[in-house]
């Protein structure tokens, strides 16, 4: 059933799609609104001349949150996108190197240490914290909004 409620979102990026996604299951009237002539927010990109970059793909590099969304609108993500998992993530390019950003983390370590010998330790600090931080993202997506 509709809600006479009328909500209003502004921004069109992952935050805003995604609480519009759950409002409008739950029967609210929901109306988007978006400077941009595109949605996507930080999973936009941007074209300058024959370079197109990325501005924040990551929310797709972690699809558990997404499924979570979905299931809790009462859909399944993979209805809608069908994912394939990139050992090779992306590439920085830098002037003076390009860098692989790899899922496999012993490549990534490699890779690191290649361009960034230093660096390497923070990178598995880094890890370990999100690895500590796993199973605490469910969000409860569940809850009465009103």
């Amino acid at each position: 059933m509709l809600s006479s409620k009328k909500i209003a979102i502004i921004g069109a990026g992952p935050g805003g799609l995604g609480a519009a996604m759950l409002l409008a299951s739950k029967g609210y009237h929901v109306e988007v609104f978006e400077k941009h002539g595109v949605v996507g927010g930080r999973n936009g990109s941007l074209k300058l001349g024959d370079y197109t970059f990325d501005v924040g793909p990551t929310f797709l590099s972690m699809p558990e949150i997404a499924e979570e969304l979905f299931e809790a609108s009462g859909r399944n993500l993979h209805d809608y996108l069908d994912l394939k998992e990139l050992d090779m993530m992306y590439e920085l390019v830098f002037p003076d190197k390009n860098v692989q950003m790899w899922r496999n983390p012993e490549k990534m370590k490699e890779e690191l240490h290649r361009h960034f010998p230093h660096d390497v330790e923070g990178y598995e600090r880094f890890m370990d914290g999100t690895k500590k931080k796993d199973g605490t993202l469910k969000t409860d997506f569940t809850k009465s909004y009103g």
